[in-house]
């Protein structure tokens, strides 16, 4: 299978409807003919943002070919959507192919990208916690956090930053 045929396996916007109770490829006539490479909305996690902000990048930012339609939502508030357009040339369908076809393989585009975002969101998360709170989460997961002393200890505790794992703080 080529990349050309991964990118002709995109959903059509014109048959894109985010819920059963919305309407297929609303204002596609405005839009234009296009394919739909990847989505984000309100409640997307890091993984969601990372891909889709990786693959705008990827495909050089937006451009007349590579468009991020915003619309608002009924149920997630709002949702963007990573638009390649039909005119695009066989370069950029060919490297929107790519990235689907990366995505098949592998759920992650940048794996260094992800792993920030989930750490700045951890974080912020951490931040929020009280120090008891903070103190409590470190004594229940001790094997997540590799304190290297006891400044990086308490560091951790007054919500300087964040050491253990990422992921299972933002679940």
């Amino acid at each position: 299978m080529t990349l050309l045929d991964h990118y002709n396996d995109l959903q059509t916007y014109s048959d894109f409807q985010p819920t059963g109770f919305d309407a297929k490829g609303l204002h596609s006539d405005d839009i234009g003919p296009a394919r739909i490479l990847l989505s984000v909305n309100r409640d997307s996690d890091c993984l969601e943002q990372s891909n889709f902000y990786c693959a705008l990048t990827v495909l050089g930012g937006e451009s007349e070919h590579v468009q991020i339609h915003r619309f608002g939502h009924w149920g997630c508030g709002w949702f963007d959507l990573l638009l390649i357009m039909e005119t695009a040339t066989d370069e950029t369908k060919e490297i929107a192919g790519g990235i689907a076809c990366s995505l098949a393989d592998y759920p992650v585009l940048d794996d260094d990208d992800h792993s920030a975002r989930e750490q700045g969101e951890a974080d912020a998360l951490w931040g929020m916690y009280s120090t008891a709170d903070r103190i409590d989460y470190i004594r229940r997961n001790r094997s997540q956090f590799n304190l290297h002393s006891y400044q990086d200890l308490i560091a951790n505790c007054r919500g300087r930053y964040f050491s253990g794992y990422a992921s299972e703080l933002i679940r």
